[in-house]
């Protein structure tokens, strides 16, 4: 009798997940808000993404059924750390790293050489860092062999912890933080669909709304998703550390000598001193880096008082 009953539960769920598919849930659904900058939208489109628009920014991510009907949505998160690098010819035997996104959050940085005993992580910057210059480059003395990011969460109390080998020997990098994504990351949501409608853990319903997938806000929509599943493997920057949007057109020609990518139809920009002037927004010169692997680590690592970067206000 238990097997039977078990049986007929699971045909029950095949079929509502079957009926559940054949209902396009693809749509805009209002979330409500009691901010007076407005309301947030929930907008699911086809191959399992999903988005939240909200004043101010954008949660994307994956939605799927469940076996029970219910549909989840898990908010996509980037790696919390990401490492990017390449060989400096000027350095010779120093190294430097550029800081990205630390601005916020409890997070440690360390360099290490494999034949040493592990090393203590410093913190990045001060307790209550304020009035922040960018950019943030933190010059070493020695090229390290491995690099390690700690970001430290209270709630849950634990320590993600994130090792980068550099088996090709790099000595100038840039590491990214997105450890602010990675917290929303942790809460996912569920809701059921039926007629037209989705009702949320809370109790909370919600009608749906038919996309307009030729608008000019849907285009950016599924432009911006794509950048942000995308797994990008090689950044360009100038000296700057301003970021090159989008491949390097033809007329970029690489020296190999030095390393860096230069742009043949620049014309020069003189300074008082007669020298090329190397502004955030001039692209004459482009430097490649290249994406290095991560390593979840369980050890324990110890912690500095002190941090690589001190900012007050005066």
């Amino acid at each position: 009798m238990k097997q039977k009953f078990l049986l007929v539960l699971v045909l029950f769920v095949k079929v509502s997940m079957g009926q559940i598919n054949e209902q396009n849930i693809t749509g805009q659904y209002s979330l409500g808000s009691s901010s007076p900058e407005g309301g947030s939208s929930l907008i699911i489109m086809e191959q399992g993404t999903y988005a939240i628009a909200y004043f101010g920014g954008i949660q994307v991510g994956k939605w799927k059924f469940l076996k029970d009907g219910r549909i989840e949505f898990a908010p996509f998160s980037k790696p919390i750390f990401e490492l990017y690098g390449r060989t400096n010819r000027e350095l010779k035997k120093s190294a430097m790293v550029s800081f990205e996104n630390f601005e916020n959050g409890d997070v440690y940085a360390g360099f290490h050489q494999k034949d040493e005993p592990w090393i203590k992580l410093n913190r990045v910057f001060n307790e209550d860092a304020n009035c922040f210059a960018y950019p943030y480059v933190y010059n070493l003395k020695r090229v390290p062999e491995q690099l390690i990011f700690m970001f430290k969460i209270y709630y849950p109390d634990k320590n993600e912890v994130r090792v980068f080998n550099n088996n090709a020997g790099y000595n100038d990098f840039i590491v990214i933080n997105n450890s602010h994504t990675y917290l929303h990351s942790l809460k996912t949501m569920t809701a059921v669909f039926n007629e037209g409608m989705l009702t949320f853990e809370d109790g909370k319903t919600t009608v749906k709304r038919d996309l307009d997938e030729n608008s000019e806000d849907m285009l950016f929509l599924k432009q911006y998703i794509s950048q942000v599943f995308n797994d990008v493997q090689k950044i360009y920057v100038n000296k700057s550390y301003n970021l090159f949007e989008g491949n390097l057109p033809a007329y970029y020609e690489y020296d190999k000598k030095n390393n860096i990518f230069i742009d043949t139809q620049a014309i020069p920009k003189a300074n008082k001193g007669g020298e090329s002037s190397m502004k955030y927004d001039d692209f004459s010169k482009i430097y490649e880096y290249k994406k290095l692997k991560e390593k979840v680590s369980t050890d324990n690592f110890e912690t500095n008082n002190s941090s690589l970067f001190i900012e007050t206000c005066d």
